[in-house]
């Protein structure tokens, strides 16, 4: 797996490229966004580790650059006092989002995890290979989800999302589970990653047929996806 760590200088740059080439990991770094995105439309990248300040540009810029050419897996790393930093990290298309103070103990398991959830995905085969739900369709061997007959342009985290309110169609699924499986992690006190993803990819679906909302909040439990072929 080749990884890109974006922003990472100094001695925090070289103890987190150890701990990544420990695990196995390529690892490359860069100091400037614009170097990342010619090393990702060079073929050369599979994911990335982002810092939320860079000298060129912010973190956040580079996701969205990112984002407008890639699905690839993306790490925001940013300042936990910056809570809008994180929320505005994950509209735009991280996958998910570490604080500072956090980094040492949880990107490299955070990155697993989502390469985790990816790959085991992509090697599921069998009956339930293929998910529908009306004009909603997934494919889970080449990851691919289709409204409509068009494909979408999902992240990682957002394609576990779908796959797993698709398996529980009709059923409401805990914000807990969503995060096991898209993220790969529990939530955290007052985290609210998955509302933003799911908000995010509530603007990428679009209402139902017949207009009613496509993915349904319950209050206090988590979230549903209507068994559409059923409601009259």
């Amino acid at each position: 797996m080749n990884l890109l760590m974006v922003g990472f200088g100094g001695e925090v740059g070289l103890r987190l490229e150890g701990q990544f080439r420990r695990e196995g990991f390529e690892v490359a770094r860069s100091d400037l966004a614009q170097q990342a995105l010619d090393a990702l439309r060079s073929g050369q990248v599979e994911a990335m580790i982002v810092r939320s300040q860079l000298p060129d540009a912010t973190g956040l810029d580079l996701v969205r650059d990112i984002r407008g050419v890639s699905d690839i897996p993306i790490v925001m790393v940013g300042r936990d006092e910056e809570p809008v930093d994180r929320i505005l990290g994950l509209e735009l298309g991280a996958d998910d989002f570490v604080g500072q103070a956090t980094i040492d103990r949880e990107l490299v398991a955070r990155l697993r995890a989502i390469l985790r959830r990816t790959n085991e995905s992509a090697d599921r085969t069998g009956r339930d290979r293929v998910l529908r739900n009306a004009d909603l369709v997934l494919c889970r061997a080449s990851r691919q989800v289709f409204l409509n007959d068009q494909e979408l342009d999902l992240t990682s985290a957002e394609f576990g999302l779908v796959q797993k309110l698709l398996e529980a169609c009709g059923e409401v699924v805990s914000k807990d589970s969503l995060a096991r499986h898209a993220l790969g992690r529990r939530l955290n006190a007052n985290d609210r990653s998955i509302d933003t993803h799911i908000s995010r990819l509530r603007r990428k679906l679009g209402p139902a047929p017949g207009g009613q909302q496509r993915i349904v909040a319950v209050r206090g439990q988590g979230y549903c996806l209507p068994d559409i072929e059923r409601v009259e």
